[in-house]
């Protein structure tokens, strides 16, 4: 399936075109996006990978930044994809361009398997598209609300348009190059063997995401991420950041929840039927009260901010 990239629209005045990017004011992803339960979505995925992923544990670990700004990190990366998501063509492509140089950089040893890990490997790049879109449009579904089936529908389908625009800088994230390295990696691809080309339905994203999540395993390095994750040591001589660090345990209470239940058996968390209800009643009030104006400039001033005024520019076209 080939989805076209949204790239520019006739203005009132028909002498000025507008580049909306891959997506554009009518699309789902726009919609689901830009509301605050987006962040505690990259949160869910962030765990996901650590959690099922040996090679993205290893990355991690190597690199360490998350230790001493786990917050950071996450700021970071959601003001990634927020260029993605709501930049122009040229914005998209320097963004892709720059973490395409960032993880050049990111390769190694797997303790475990005794392989190695390469942040340009199809299969982890792929893993980690289809967890990130996935993961936003569940915290939107669980603590928002459903959107309809022809929305969900164009939502995954729009996706593809974000994994296409990764391949200017790494031509090899094909379905072909990921089946591959699935192999390489010790995975059955036989579930897979209908597929040809990048998801773009829910159903082929719980596939690909099932594949390898059968590979997931709980390391001593995953507990160290995990343990910093749930409870960072972070000290910071900003005021209104301490305010906002104070709600940083209520936010993993969230995610946990949201994780998968036979992942979080498998990494030893805390789950019950009383626990997932109270968190998700949590996390509705959380998802409401950021949409409140000040309640989200405050959020924005300190979390993904440029990223955030790129995305209330393209909303105000």
């Amino acid at each position: 399936m080939t989805v076209s990239p949204i790239h520019f629209e006739l203005a009132d005045d028909v002498t000025e075109l507008k580049d909306y990017g891959l997506f554009g004011p009518d699309s789902v992803t726009w919609k689901v996006w830009s509301h605050p339960a987006a962040f505690i979505g990259l949160t869910r995925s962030f765990y996901i990978e650590v959690m099922g992923s040996v090679d993205a544990s290893a990355a991690l670990s190597d690199r360490g930044t998350y230790r001493t700004d786990p917050v950071g990190r996450l700021s970071r990366t959601m003001t990634y994809f927020l260029n993605v998501v709501f930049g122009d063509m040229e914005t998209i492509s320097k963004a892709n361009a720059r973490l395409y140089r960032l993880h050049s950089h990111i390769k190694g040893n797997t303790p475990i398997t005794g392989g190695t890990y390469n942040a340009h490997d199809p299969l982890l790049m792929l893993g980690t598209h289809l967890i990130t879109w996935h993961s936003v449009y569940y915290a939107y579904e669980k603590l928002v609300g459903k959107l309809t089936t022809d929305e969900e529908r164009r939502y995954f389908e729009e996706s593809v348009r974000f994994a296409k625009s990764l391949q200017e800088h790494t031509p090899n994230l094909t379905l072909e190059a990921v089946k591959l390295s699935a192999q390489q990696h010790g995975y059955d691809i036989s579930s897979l063997e209908d597929l040809h080309d990048i998801p773009s339905t829910r159903k082929d994203f719980a596939r690909v995401m099932a594949l390898t999540a059968s590979g997931a395993a709980i390391t001593s390095q995953t507990r160290s991420i995990l343990l910093t994750l749930l409870k960072p040591s972070i000290k910071t001589d900003d005021p209104q950041m301490n305010v906002l660090l104070r709600f940083y345990p209520i936010l993993t209470f969230v995610v946990t929840t949201l994780i998968p239940k036979e992942m979080c058996e498998l990494a030893g968390l805390p789950r019950s039927r009383w626990r997932d209800e109270l968190a998700i009643m949590i996390g509705k009030a959380i998802a409401k009260t950021a949409t409140i104006p000040h309640a989200r400039k405050f959020f924005e001033s300190k979390i993904g901010t440029s990223g955030y005024e790129l995305m209330h520019r393209a909303l105000q076209y």
